[in-house]
């Protein structure tokens, strides 16, 4: 999986330009790609893209600009690609002052043909401006890449690290981690806490998971 914070400022109709992050096998051949960029002079309309392979012979995971064709525009959020076996995913979203992810889409993707399953070995950036068009505000803030190991059926898979931010919103039911949305990982037959009247007795399994902050608020208030 890949997961880069970048930055894709392109409020100036006159500026263009484009960040990008690809993933290349051990010889150098691109297995995939995350980017954002805005193709268009006299126009802001910044455009997102997660591909399985390379120039030559692709699949577009997600290939739009949001949306409208102004959602994503003056950018700052997360690009992410993953690929477990023959599936691949996308993910695209705005991050907001408090570090929340929106605007998002995400898609999936089965290479039922096996034509994209080479060795990821090497990350590359690319940051560039079009032609002699300024130039629009492009960075990668973050980058993180990880190795999914696949599980037999008797082990239990990590769906947090250490360090992460859980959050489980009762009021929405809504559950993030680290910001962004995780409801996908939801046990289907798990339920949020309910708060009933008296008294309530919440417990933590385990007891040394670390530290645990529960906030609520009275009824009508």
């Amino acid at each position: 999986t890949l997961d880069a914070i970048v930055e894709c400022r392109n409020l100036n109709p006159a500026t263009m330009g484009r960040v990008e992050l690809y993933l290349l096998d051990e010889n150098s051949v691109v297995v995939g790609k995350v980017g954002m960029f805005d193709a268009y002079r006299n126009s802001s309309e910044n455009f997102g893209e997660v591909m399985a392979g390379n120039g030559d012979y692709n699949h577009l995971i997600i290939a739009e600009t949001g949306y409208y064709r102004t959602t994503w525009n003056d950018f700052y959020g997360r690009l992410h690609i993953a690929r477990v076996g023959n599936y691949w995913q996308g993910d695209i979203a705005l991050i907001d002052e408090k570090g929340n992810y929106h605007t998002e889409k995400f898609a999936q993707w089965w290479d039922t043909g096996n034509s994209f399953m080479k060795k990821v070995a090497q990350i590359v950036i690319h940051i560039c401006s079009f032609n002699d068009a300024p130039s629009l505000i492009a960075a990668v803030h973050d980058i993180k890449v990880q190795k999914v190991n696949s599980n037999t059926e008797r082990q239990i898979p990590y769906i947090v690290q250490k360090g992460d931010l859980v959050e489980i919103d009762s009021s929405d039911a809504s559950i993030r981690i680290n910001g962004a949305d995780a409801i996908n990982i939801k046990d289907f037959m798990s339920d949020y806490i309910r708060i009933e009247k008296g008294k309530n007795e919440i417990e933590i399994s385990p007891n040394n998971i670390g530290q645990v902050d529960v906030t609520y608020r009275e009824r009508y208030r």
